[in-house]
């Protein structure tokens, strides 16, 4: 595809983030794009949540603190398929990849990201699956001490927050479909947790007594990604 095609992708070329998430989410990443914007980075939609100007390629991923572990400050799904691709469209255009792991705070225009060169990335890929295997998909974002940490590395200064109301930001907020509700927070100690579902249900999850503290983030992860499919949000 030659450049001129991809800067033209759909016609009119868009700025705003348009994952399909509703709520702070959404407005997180518009919010985001924003501020880079104002800085002299006035990304463009490519495709998804891959933004781009003449010289970068941006991958973005909203994280809600509302469905976090107490030790994540960011999660996101990253295949080494889906980095490699991103990568090769980069090196055609002879640009820099870039990723934008953004989270969204419970309340208002909190919002905190993580601007991480590719190859950063690329390399936390490796690490995370030389411990947990090439079927692993979920990068964390940790607090550690007083650093963040991908996957062993310090990515400490890439961090940048604000907040902001969305009115000043000049974008229009979405409302959130139903109230927010409140992941569980697992513990060894705890065996027994509320899932929120539609229509204000609730799913019961037991886990099991033999659980070992190394499958504390898999079963997380798997329950947030079932509230997230099955809840409203």
């Amino acid at each position: 595809m030659q450049e001129d095609q991809i800067n033209q992708e759909a016609g009119e070329i868009i700025r705003r983030w348009t994952d399909g998430r509703s709520g702070s989410g959404r407005w997180a990443g518009e919010a985001v794009l924003a501020h880079f914007a104002a800085k002299g980075d006035d990304f463009r939609r490519y495709k998804g949540t891959i933004f781009q100007t003449n010289d970068k390629v941006l991958v973005g991923r909203i994280a809600n603190r509302r469905y976090l572990t107490d030790r994540d400050r960011h999660w996101a799904n990253v295949t080494s398929e889906q980095h490699a691709d991103v990568a090769a469209i980069a090196s055609s255009g002879n640009r820099i990849l870039e990723y934008v792991f953004v989270t969204a705070g419970d309340e208002g225009g909190d919002v905190e990201w993580w601007r991480i060169p590719g190859a950063v990335v690329g390399e936390a890929l490796k690490r995370r699956e030389s411990t947990r295997g090439p079927t692993a998909v979920a990068l964390h974002i940790r607090a550690v001490g007083d650093r963040f940490d991908l996957e062993g590395l310090d990515v400490t200064k890439f961090h940048s927050a604000l907040t902001v109301p969305p009115s000043e930001m000049g974008i229009e907020p979405v409302e959130p479909v139903a109230p927010k509700c409140t992941m569980p927070r697992l513990s060894l100690d705890r065996k027994q947790y509320t899932l929120p579902l539609k229509k204000s249900r609730t799913a019961l999850v037991e886990l099991p007594d033999d659980l070992e503290a190394a499958e504390v983030d898999r079963v997380a992860a798997w329950l947030r990604l079932v509230a997230l499919g099955l809840g409203e949000h």
